[in-house]
């Protein structure tokens, strides 16, 4: 149940802190005051849709807290808060924090989560009745969601829609199959060629930059060869015109081992010089194994060329590098393969769309047959209360009828038939309730949703329109019966729904420095008896209304 809420800066309402009690509360207050601010509220801290507009403009913020006791008996639902690591207590904590730019954060007992997971935690805490829900009532998608709900049918409908997504799966595989028939022999022809293509060419990894390296080699080759030539000459010098570095320092060896006879300290020098002269040997060697690669080679650095093109070439058509050409040769060849087992692979494709068919046919009419006996229990269910709401004659059907496909919602269409008088033909709901009927209609689906639904707060906004009379007498003590079991929270302007809560919450507006904000205010004994006479109506004196008032408080027992 919800046990507190608090509401700061939020449209008109600045600071708001209120404590619900047990059974059931009304809301009340004129038209305008903020009672669907409040309501706005609770939808904002249970995941509902939000608006920027909604903060007050001098604050840079608006947030709600709502605090709800969890029932020992009614958690098994709260799988949602073991995914997200939120600790199973007696007390749960919402809040939400929203901002101009239209952020949001969300909290589930201190543990930051997501919008979604805030709106499936909400939804198993609170059920809200609106005038949307109203119209919703009309439509046949709802009016068989409502149906499943009530049967518990939502384990049968989740099979049978992992079947029916297996059967798509496979029919649009099918389908693609069938469309590649067209066109297979020529796609067959234009990848054979582009594999061949690949193939003759063979390039290798790697393969373009020695490619490159090799081109700037050949096309540098005279000057390489003067190059080495010249190195070669200041090594082994000219003949005929100067000696080389390696008869300098042979002689410069020699020299010292001389020396070393009258001098050991020259040792040390020695063998540098000895080390340098091996050094200069060995370069000299390496430079005319060089010299003798660089033979001219006419044909070559042509060949070069042309492998570079036909690598081009590939890359042009096939991807940016050699390893991107072999990935997409690699990808065509198990296409080829498809396409050459074509007819193996479509006749596979269609044995299991067969199948897929079959498994979904299967779980529609499983889930069809427990929609069909659900529904003959919901349409008495339903009759009988709307008998306690004044309508002793009334008539509520449940038609559901095959629909030629299966869907993913299986393969019937639910159309709520009713009549709301005798001698009167059953017909669409859309076409012949009116306002108050449907809000009775409204209420009894409630009433009976309520023994089936883990929400144990219901939140009922403005249920009594277009209702009068004694029906309203009804109506509240229905409401009261509801509070006997779920926390019931109801906006009203009936007097007969407010006489009969438990508690009742006066929203007022108030000018606050030259600022017009919502208050509320839980009503004493007295201060009902004055609303309950605002909500009969100025037609009578001030005197015999709130005797009406509070006659009329007295004849309800307070749930």
């Amino acid at each position: 149940m919800l046990v507190s809420l608090t509401v700061e800066h939020l449209a008109l309402i600045e600071k708001m802190e209120l404590s619900f009690q047990e059974g059931m509360t009304v809301i009340t207050g004129e038209t305008g005051a903020g009672k669907s601010i409040l309501l706005s509220a609770i939808a904002l801290v249970l995941g509902g849709r939000a608006s920027s507009d909604w903060v007050a403009k001098d604050s840079p913020e608006a947030y709600v807290e709502a605090v709800f006791h969890l029932d020992p008996s009614h958690r098994d639902w709260t799988g949602i808060l073991e995914e997200w690591d939120i600790p199973i207590e007696d007390e749960l904590i919402l809040t939400r924090r929203l901002f101009h730019n239209g952020r949001s954060v969300c909290r589930c007992n201190g543990r930051n989560i997501t919008v979604s997971a805030l709106r499936e935690i909400g939804s198993q805490l609170v059920l809200q009745n609106s005038q949307h829900e109203q119209q919703a009532l009309m439509e046949a998608q709802h009016q068989l969601t409502l149906l499943t709900r009530f049967a518990h049918l939502e384990e049968d409908l989740m099979r049978l829609k992992n079947a029916f997504n297996r059967w798509k799966e496979v029919r649009d595989k099918r389908l693609e199959l069938s469309q590649k028939s067209l066109e297979r022999l020529s796609r067959l022809d234009l990848l054979q060629f582009q594999m061949q293509e690949i193939d003759a060419v063979s390039p290798i990894s790697g393969e373009e930059e020695s490619l490159f390296e090799e081109r700037m080699k050949l096309q540098s080759l005279d000057k390489l060869k003067s190059l080495s030539e010249e190195v070669d000459s200041l090594l082994k010098g000219k003949e005929g015109y100067s000696t080389g570095v390696l008869t300098d320092l042979a002689k410069a060896v020699q020299r010292l081992e001389n020396g070393l006879r009258m001098d050991g300290q020259l040792q040390e020098t020695l063998d540098f010089l000895q080390t340098a002269l091996i050094h200069v040997e060995e370069a000299g060697h390496a430079l005319d194994a060089y010299q003798n690669s660089l033979e001219f080679q006419p044909n070559r650095l042509a060949d070069v060329e042309d492998r570079l093109i036909q690598l081009r070439g590939l890359m042009r058509k096939y991807g940016t590098s050699i390893d991107e050409i072999w990935a997409y040769r690699n990808r065509i060849e198990e296409e080829v393969k498809q396409l050459e087992n074509f007819d193996e692979n479509l006749a596979s494709l269609e044995r299991e769309e067969e199948q897929a068919w079959h498994d979904l046919k299967i779980e529609a009419d499983l889930l069809s047959n427990k929609r069909k006996q659900a529904a003959d229990k919901l349409a008495s269910e339903v009759t009988a209360i709307l008998k306690e709401l004044d309508m002793p004659s009334a008539q509520f059907i449940v038609n559901i009828r095959k629909k030629e496909i299966v869907g993913a919602d299986g393969q019937d269409e639910v159309s709520i038939l009713f009549s709301a008088n005798s001698g009167e033909d059953l017909k669409p709901l859309v076409k012949v309730a009116s306002g108050g009927e449907l809000s009775r209609v409204l209420l009894a689906l409630q009433t009976v949703f309520a023994e089936v639904e883990p929400a144990e707060l219901l939140i009922f906004d403005e249920i009594d329109t277009g209702v009068s009379g004694y029906a309203v007498d009804k109506m509240a003590r229905q409401l009261q019966e509801l509070a006997r079991h779920k926390q019931v929270i109801c906006v009203t302007h009936s007097p007969q729904i407010a006489a009969s809560s438990g508690q009742h919450l006066l929203i007022e507006k108030r000018q606050f420095e030259n600022r017009t904000i919502s208050v509320a205010s839980i009503l004493s004994i007295e201060g009902r008896i004055q609303e309950l006479a605002r909500l009969l109506g100025s037609s009578l004196a001030d005197n015999t209304a709130q005797e009406h008032a509070k006659a009329l408080l007295q004849s309800y027992d307070k749930v």
